[in-house]
């Protein structure tokens, strides 16, 4: 795990493969509605990139009854990140669903810990919650988000730009009788793998967009030969 804030002045990527956190407010030198694109920054996490719950970004209790006013020790009572978030999982914030509700107003909203202004781009597997309604107003924050237009003309470095974004799937396994199972489509036999002249086979499992399910690519290691069944979706590929 990675755990960041400050400020960024430069051109950053950073990557885990957990989970990336952010724990205090996350800003450029120069503030990006300036279009300037001096400073950029991609936060690419293998599982979550999380906003904490801490007693920087979020108010505290310290006598831990409700008489007791709600003190902060940040700066502003709102969080702020610049950047763009690329998480295999979701972007979330650390325990959304509890703590203060109306201690930090977002703009003239009544919320719990003010407003999570975001300037940048979300990019994630499956939508992560950021705040949750209460019977007074909410827990969490009150989403602020905007696309930051250099993400797309001049992005952080080494970040990925495909459009698809997936874990990798590797598992070895022995070719001797190995056959890939039933044929997807009825009538078409089965590819057997056991007359490559290979000692291991490596079964690479990618997810693949716009589906969302896994597609099987199979690569046999010291192969002579280079084979493709087109119906299967399998790839026999020598090296």
């Amino acid at each position: 795990k990675v755990a960041i804030s400050g400020v960024l002045r430069g051109r950053v990527t950073v990557a885990a493969t957990d989970d990336i956190v952010i724990v205090d407010d996350l800003t450029y030198s120069v503030d990006p509605g300036a279009g300037t694109c001096r400073d950029i920054l991609g936060i690419f996490g293998g599982d979550d990139v999380i906003v904490a719950d801490n007693v920087i970004n979020a108010p505290w209790l310290p006598g831990g009854g409700n008489p007791d006013p709600y003190l902060t020790f940040d700066d502003t009572k709102d969080e702020f990140i610049h950047g763009v978030v690329l998480a295999l999982r979701n972007f979330s914030v650390e325990n959304f669903a509890s703590g203060a509700t109306t201690a930090e107003a977002c703009e003239a909203t009544n919320w719990g810990r003010g407003c999570l202004y975001l300037t940048g781009g979300v990019i994630q597997d499956t939508r992560g919650p950021v705040s949750y309604s209460q019977a007074v107003g909410g827990s969490g924050y009150l989403k602020r988000y905007a696309y930051d237009q250099c993400a797309a003309v001049d992005p952080p470095p080494y970040f990925p730009t495909t459009g698809h974004f997936a874990r990798g799937r590797f598992f070895e396994v022995d070719p001797v009788s190995f056959d890939v199972g039933p044929a997807s489509v009825p009538g078409v036999a089965t590819l057997p793998l056991s007359p490559l002249p290979c000692s291991a086979l490596q079964m690479d499992l990618r997810h693949t967009a716009p589906y969302w399910g896994w597609t099987p690519s199979i690569r046999g290691s010291m192969a002579a030969r280079s084979s493709r069944d087109p119906s299967s979706g399998v790839s026999l590929r020598g090296t």
